[in-house]
C-alpha cells in the first residue's frame, strides 16, 4: 500500500476499537483526507478484518462496479464505446495500479460514475453525496452534478454532505 494509506489505517484503527478518529490516542487531530474512506475503514478494523487486504479488495470491487457502470450507461447508444471505454479503463496501468496503494482514488471514481449513471433515479442523488464525503474534490464534483436531481435528490445529498461538518466541529 501506499505511503499515506498507513495514514489512513492508523486513524481507522482506533476510530474501530473505540478510540476515536484520532492518530495518537488522547490527541484530537484531523489527519486523514477521506472521511467516508476512514469510516468504512474503521467498520472493517472494528470487525477484526486486516486493513491492507480489506482495502485492496474493497477498491479493486469498486473499480470492477465502475467497469459495470460505465459499459451498461454506453452500451445502450454506442456498443463499441462502451468496450473502448471498458478497456482502455481496464488497460490503463494507472487504474491498475489504483486498489494495491489502498487510497480511495478507486472508491472515488466508482462513487462519480455512480451519481452520473443513476442521475434519473434516486440512487443517483445517494451516490453524490457519498461522493461529497469521499475527498475534498468529491465535495466539488457532487456540487456540479447537483443539477441533475430533482428536489428530494438534492435534500438528500444536503443530508449526507452534512455529515462532514461532525469532524469539521469535532476538530
Amino acid at each position: 500500500c501506499a505511503e499515506d494509506a498507513y495514514i489512513t489505517f492508523r486513524y481507522a484503527f482506533h476510530a474501530g476499537h473505540g478510540m476515536g478518529f484520532v492518530y495518537n490516542p488522547g490527541e484530537a487531530s484531523w489527519g486523514y483526507t477521506s472521511l467516508l474512506w476512514t469510516t468504512l475503514l474503521a467498520g472493517a478494523a472494528r470487525v477484526g478484518l486486516p486493513l491492507e487486504l480489506f482495502a485492496r479488495v474493497f477498491l479493486t470491487l469498486c473499480d470492477l462496479g465502475t467497469v459495470a457502470l460505465v459499459y451498461r450507461k454506453l452500451a445502450p447508444t454506442t456498443r463499441v464505446g462502451a468496450i473502448s471505454g471498458v478497456a482502455f479503463f481496464a488497460l490503463w496501468p494507472r487504474f491498475a495500479h489504483l486498489p494495491a496503494t489502498g487510497l480511495e482514488s478507486s472508491l472515488v471514481t466508482f462513487l462519480m460514475a455512480a451519481a452520473v449513471t443513476q442521475s434519473k433515479n434516486r440512487w443517483g442523488a445517494l451516490f453524490a453525496g457519498l461522493l461529497a464525503l469521499s475527498r475534498p474534490e468529491g465535495l466539488a464534483m457532487s456540487v456540479l452534478l447537483l443539477p441533475l436531481y430533482r428536489v428530494r435528490g438534492r435534500l438528500l445529498w444536503l443530508a449526507i454532505t452534512a455529515l462532514y461538518a461532525i469532524p469539521m466541529l469535532h476538530y
